[in-house]
């Protein structure tokens, strides 16, 4: 039976604690834990992003895709019983390998393509509000568009105003539906004392969500918070407390 720290580990690796918890729980870690996790969320990423493309495995590199996988899972052996890795090695070990070129896959590599929990340099006020499928902030639109794209997510106020908060104006600009990772998420755009803000949710146990949780280990992200089913992030080199408190399951009909 898993113990109470297995547990919460499983917990942090998908990107399913609050940010409060994931910080509680990064504390009891010690460095080799904390490198074995890393090296664990490495290992995870690189298996989804291979398998997204398809694969098939040729007979004569089983073997070597099999030691490949088994070399770089000993890395994370602290957590080892998280997953029974003899099991799922011996089953993803032939989906491992590229067919047409007979190569290994390289697990150091970072993945494809830039981070959505990154901003983009030269981001502006003006280029978030430019992105923006729907425009402006009126909370019965905010609520209707995260319902039309299957999100059962709301806003409790879209016209953001955090008490005590020294930070003005804050404005959100807009909504925008993407695909990262082979995720469906929603990006919610802002202006902060006229810096600009994302907010990134996604579905809790996703890939997406769990490099939410890698990016909140490494410090990447400002914070992060589980709501219902989702996972939602606040990117942007802007620290802005509370905003992520307007997030909300949508009420039933």
């Amino acid at each position: 039976m898993a113990s109470d720290h297995e547990k919460l580990a499983t917990a942090y690796l998908d990107g399913e604690l609050s940010a409060a918890e994931a910080a509680e729980f990064d504390k009891l870690l010690s460095p080799q834990e904390r490198a074995g996790l890393a090296a664990e969320m490495k290992f995870e990423r690189a298996i989804g992003e291979r398998l997204s493309h398809g694969a098939a495995c040729p007979d004569d590199l089983w073997k070597k895709t099999f030691a490949a996988v088994e070399a770089k899972t000993s890395r994370v052996a602290t957590f080892r019983s998280r997953r029974n890795w003899v099991y799922a090695v011996t089953a993803l070990a032939a989906a491992l390998a590229i067919t047409a070129a007979g190569l290994l896959i390289d697990f150091n590599v970072e993945s494809r393509g830039p981070s959505i929990l990154a901003m983009d340099k030269g981001t502006t006020i003006e280029t978030l509000q430019e992105e923006a499928i729907l425009k402006g902030h009126d909370t019965e639109s905010v609520n209707a568009f995260f319902k039309e794209h299957g999100f059962n997510l709301a806003m409790t106020n879209a016209d953001v105003q955090i008490p005590g908060d020294h930070h003005t104006p804050r404005e959100l600009l807009g909504m925008k539906p993407a695909s990262y990772r082979g995720d469906d998420v929603m990006e919610l755009m802002f202006n902060c004392c006229g810096r600009p803000l994302k907010v990134v949710v996604a579905k809790a146990g996703s890939r997406t969500a769990n490099e939410i949780g890698e990016a909140m280990a490494a410090g990447q992200i400002e914070e992060s918070r589980r709501v219902g089913e989702y996972v939602a992030a606040l990117v942007g080199k802007h620290e802005i407390h509370g905003l992520l408190s307007y997030l909300t399951e949508a009420k039933a009909a």
